[in-house]
C-alpha cells in the first residue's frame, strides 16, 4: 500500500518538533536526551488520532512559582455525553519527566463551561486524573 504524502500540518509538525527538541543550550527544553525520540513520536501519534492538537512551547508555572519552558498541546478534542458530541477543549502539558511519568492534562474550561461537580475523572479546576494517564 503506497501512502499518500503527509499533508504540510504534518510535515510542519515533524520539523518543528525535530527542531525544539534538538536545541543546545539555555533555550533547550528540558527533556533528558533518550527521551526525546519517544517525545516526539508520542507527539506526532496524537496529531494522527487529534490532528487539532498539535504541538508548541509554551511557559509552564509550577505551584512553587519555577517557571519552566516545555511541550504543551491543547485544542479541542470530541467528547461524548449523553449521545451528543461536543468538542472540549483540553491542554496537555509534557512535565519535564515526560515519559517516565505521565502528562498533565487540564480540561481548560470556559466562562460559559461547567465541570460536574464531584466528576471521577475532572477537579474544579479542570486537572484530570485518569487510569489511563497513571499508567
Amino acid at each position: 500500500m503506497v501512502r499518500p504524502p503527509p499533508s504540510s500540518t504534518a510535515q510542519f509538525t515533524r520539523q518543528f518538533l525535530s527542531s525544539v527538541l534538538s536545541q543546545r543550550g539555555p533555550f533547550s527544553l528540558p527533556y533528558s536526551e533518550d527521551a526525546k525520540w519517544i517525545i516526539r513520536q508520542h507527539l506526532l501519534s496524537l496529531l494522527e488520532t487529534y490532528p487539532s492538537l498539535y504541538p508548541k512551547t509554551a511557559i509552564f508555572t509550577h505551584n512553587d512559582d519555577h517557571s519552566i519552558n516545555l511541550l504543551q498541546s491543547d485544542s479541542t478534542v470530541p467528547m461524548l455525553y449523553q449521545n451528543v458530541t461536543s468538542n472540549t477543549p483540553v491542554v496537555i502539558w509534557l512535565m519535564e519527566s515526560y515519559p517516565r511519568y505521565p502528562s498533565l492534562v487540564f480540561v481548560n474550561h470556559t466562562r460559559d463551561m461547567i465541570i460536574k461537580p464531584q466528576h471521577a475523572f475532572v477537579n474544579p479546576s479542570g486537572f484530570v486524573s485518569i487510569p489511563y494517564l497513571q499508567n
